[in-house]
């Protein structure tokens, strides 16, 4: 009897230690200057990573201030497509490190006869953690 209850209590303790992070949405949208054919995802800790990667994103806007003693950035490109979009929902802490929770979707008309390049760029609270992603449907 005391092993199951245990047991349970080990699982509600788990469940407990995910901690929802939260986030600032920097750039989102379906047209990046980054050619991509699959999905990419990056952590940003620097900088000088963050002027390299926003230079070939976006070259015609003004980089994002992020101060990176306090913040990080966390980038998921979706990859060239013609119906598929891509949005950030959650960024949790866990007993493993972070957890950064996307979901792709189809474009509200459907197919386009352009292709695009779906990305969501967010900026967080910088954690010395490993960050994991993983698309989810919600």
């Amino acid at each position: 009897m005391f092993k199951i209850w245990g047991l349970i209590l080990f699982f509600l303790l788990k469940l407990i230690a995910v901690v929802p992070l939260p986030f600032e949405t920097i750039d989102h949208g379906t047209t990046s200057g980054l050619r991509l054919y699959s999905n990419f995802t990056h952590i940003i800790r620097s900088n000088n990573l963050l002027r390299d990667v926003w230079e070939r994103h976006s070259s015609h806007s003004v980089m994002p201030e992020v101060n990176f003693k306090d913040e990080m950035v966390a980038c998921v490109f979706l990859g060239k497509n013609n119906s598929r979009t891509i949005t950030v929902k959650e960024v949790e802490q866990n007993d493993n490190g972070i957890v950064l929770k996307y979901e792709t979707s189809e474009l509200g008309d459907g197919v386009t006869e352009k292709s695009i390049q779906p990305y969501h760029i967010i900026k967080m609270k910088a954690l010395d953690v490993p960050v994991q992603f993983e698309e989810k449907s919600f």
